[in-house]
């Protein structure tokens, strides 16, 4: 493959330039999660109409240009699974492409199961097979071997012609807006994490009373904050269950921390101060500032239900040549019982219209849910279909086959 190194500032200018042209950019990325706070990108492929381009960012140091220019024109953006890239750009511009095509997410509206990894939207789709030796490789050394370079430049040379492919049936089942509208409510969900802070992701923190999320909200920004300043994994300064437990005993005494088994190391010693303080002020959060649980809807069918209206609806995309987990998650499930049956949110409001009688969603399923809701659609076991033996078929209007 012919294609372009840019190592120094004045060859990227030069890439960008001749990128100018171009109707489409074909990225991917190349990068190492571990040892750092943030990804570390090593390496940027693109592929344009005649270019074939590798970006090290190893040597030039600041890639900024690039992904601004990628926000700033109306090319068409074409990557797999964007997320990556996407922070990548949102971290140096605050902004996304405007036109940003992911053959992954558009696959699943064309009846491709999602996710799909590239190799396998490659097979399926243009009938090529890659080779994948190096998704192991350390992206970080240098020099990168001849091997290296042609594994991460396959990863763009493609998505031009593979969406391609994948635009034709979108526009053929008359599916294009939609894959707008998810696109457009994928990256506004990224945005919202990436910009608010995720203390709620903290695992176990769905079972602390308001107080003592409050105290572990504290010590996740405290942790977030060392972290970031050491530039290493946030669970290298304090791990999420020892937060979990700290918020449970809520108490700043060191003694009492320092009881708790995992928090002896020297490391945390030093930062006892810190600790304790984060804690005191979880501790005087005034109690109408508290954090909100977050409640699930309780009845004892609650779960059977989940379960049954996720399995018809599963059967119905298929049906429709849709990927299942695109369209529906045993959450959207949760959402709808809770709006149905009148919840209200932990503010007292009433629960949000949910997703799936809205939009494109609404045109899919919202017929079956109805029905089904309504008593209007039977369960029966189909032995003609091994595979999927449960089948949900339209009852006669008048019926009655409550047990």
């Amino acid at each position: 493959m012919s294609y372009i190194t840019v190592s120094r500032s004045s060859e990227l200018q030069t890439l960008l330039r001749h990128l100018e042209s171009s109707p489409w950019i074909a990225l991917d990325t190349e990068f190492i999660s571990e040892r750092k706070y943030r990804s570390q990108l090593c390496l940027i492929q693109i592929a344009a109409e005649g270019i074939l381009a590798i970006i090290d960012p190893m040597a030039l140091k600041d890639t900024a240009p690039f992904w601004e220019f990628l926000c700033e024109h109306d090319h068409e953006t074409i990557v797999h699974a964007f997320r990556s890239e996407m922070e990548f750009c949102f971290r140096y511009t605050k902004q996304t492409p405007k036109n940003l095509f992911d053959v992954q997410l558009a696959a699943g509206l064309i009846g491709t199961d999602y996710p799909c990894s590239f190799g396998g939207l490659l097979a399926q789709h243009i009938q090529v097979s890659l080779q994948k030796e190096e998704t192991r490789t350390n992206w970080a050394k240098r020099p990168l071997s001849q091997r290296q370079v042609d594994y991460a430049l396959n990863d763009v040379r493609y998505l031009s012609m593979l969406s391609r492919k994948i635009k034709k049936k979108l526009q053929i089942l008359g599916r294009m807006d939609w894959y707008r509208a998810e696109m457009d409510a994928h990256l506004q969900n990224l945005i919202q994490e990436w910009e608010a802070p995720r203390w709620r992701q903290i695992s176990g923190i769905a079972n602390l009373d308001p107080r003592e999320m409050a105290i572990a909200g504290e010590l996740w920004i405290w942790r977030d904050r060392r972290a970031a300043l050491a530039d290493i994994p946030v669970a290298y300064i304090l791990r999420d269950d020892l937060i979990i437990e700290l918020a449970r005993r809520k108490s700043p005494d060191p003694k009492r921390i320092t009881a708790i088994r995992g928090m002896q190391r020297s490391d945390i010693a030093k930062q006892m101060s810190e600790i304790s303080a984060a804690i005191t002020r979880g501790l005087d959060c005034p109690e109408s500032e508290l954090p909100k649980r977050q409640e699930k809807p309780q009845f004892s069918q609650y779960t059977q239900m989940v379960q049954l209206i996720h399995s018809g609806l599963a059967m119905l995309c298929r049906q429709q040549h849709l990927a299942p987990s695109i369209v529906v998650t045993p959450l959207d499930i949760r959402e709808l019982l809770a709006f149905r049956l009148g919840f209200v949110s932990a503010n007292g409001s009433s629960v949000a219209t949910p997703r799936l009688i809205t939009g494109w969603r609404a045109e899919v399923v919202g017929d079956f849910l109805e029905d089904f809701l309504e008593g209007r659609t039977a369960i029966r076991f189909d032995k003609t279909h091994p595979q999927e033996p449960l089948q949900f078929v339209r009852y006669e209007q008048n019926a009655d086959f409550r047990l």
